[in-house]
């Protein structure tokens, strides 16, 4: 049995959800996830009612899983689309017709529900509390697929679903069209021989990849995203190459202007040959 949460989470869909698990019980059931998250309380009544399940349940994100949506994961096996985005934050307060009082008070509700979520997170990851306290105050942290199963959130990463990716009658939050918009702009100016953000992010998925692999990297970049942050920055200079007449070719173009844009990586390798053969070596484990 299939439940699909492809909408902004409400009491109104908690309450179907509930009602759907509660008729299911001896069924095997996965909950397809493709929302930018809402009413955080029916987030949580939600994910209570997937860990209270009694059959077999998974959670299987196939689009966007942001902000409430994300506690779903906190609660059951999720798979993760390779194409998937998730978001945290802190809790948001959404109203602004208030008195100071009333929202002194709303502040307090919303430390109380940030400690909710703070719990589920390190429960699931496993992570240190104070790092995620940390996290949800720096505002909103996005994760690709790889990025949340390192982080822990997500256990297991699947195939893109082609079809998932049509978010259909789901409408985005206000608050996350402008920002869109602005890494969009960016997005054209800077990365003109991209096509999709598909594309952006395979490449700083194969960076991570090679991170992992090629430990002498850590030398000059002692951190993965601070690695695959430099590959997207050179990535128009690497599929814009000329010489780049196949995949093979291709690795290679980008393995030597990745060494003639990095002299700390001459330590390790001397030449942009070695270097080359080694990202060569590499690729072919992709």
């Amino acid at each position: 049995m299939e439940i699909f949460v492809y909408e902004v989470i409400t009491p109104a869909l908690a309450a179907s959800v509930v009602q759907e698990l509660s008729k299911s019980a001896s069924k095997s059931v996965t909950v397809r996830v493709n929302s930018p998250g809402g009413d955080v309380m029916a987030g949580i009544s939600i994910a209570n009612a997937i860990k209270s399940f009694t059959g077999k349940i998974v959670v299987q994100i196939e689009g966007m899983c942001a902000s409430a949506a994300t506690l779903f994961c906190c609660v059951a096996k999720t798979n993760c689309a390779e194409n998937a985005m998730l978001m945290i934050h802190n809790p948001l307060f959404a109203s602004s017709w208030s008195t100071s009082d009333t929202l002194r008070k709303s502040a307090d509700v919303l430390d109380k529900i940030s400690v909710v979520m703070i719990d589920m997170y390190c429960a699931k990851t496993r992570q240190p509390a104070e790092f995620i306290k940390k996290m949800l105050a720096e505002g909103e942290t996005w994760f690709s697929a790889m990025e949340a199963k390192t982080f822990g959130l997500v256990d297991t990463i699947v195939p893109k679903i082609n079809v998932a990716t049509n978010y259909g009658a789901l409408k985005i939050p206000q608050r996350f069209l402008p920002r869109n918009e602005i890494l969009l702009r960016s997005f054209v100016n800077e990365h003109e021989i991209l096509k999709s953000l598909d594309e952006l992010i395979s490449i700083k998925n194969r960076a991570l990849e090679l991170w992992v692999l090629i430990p002498e990297i850590h030398k000059t970049y002692p951190t993965a995203k601070a690695f695959a942050d430099f590959c997207l920055k050179t990535a128009p200079s690497f599929d814009s190459h000329p010489a780049a007449k196949s995949d093979f070719d291709s690795v290679k173009n980008r393995a030597l202007a990745l060494w003639a844009r990095s002299p700390d990586l001459h330590k390790t390798y001397p030449t942009a040959k070695a270097f080359a053969k080694r990202c060569q070596v590499t690729a072919q484990m992709f």
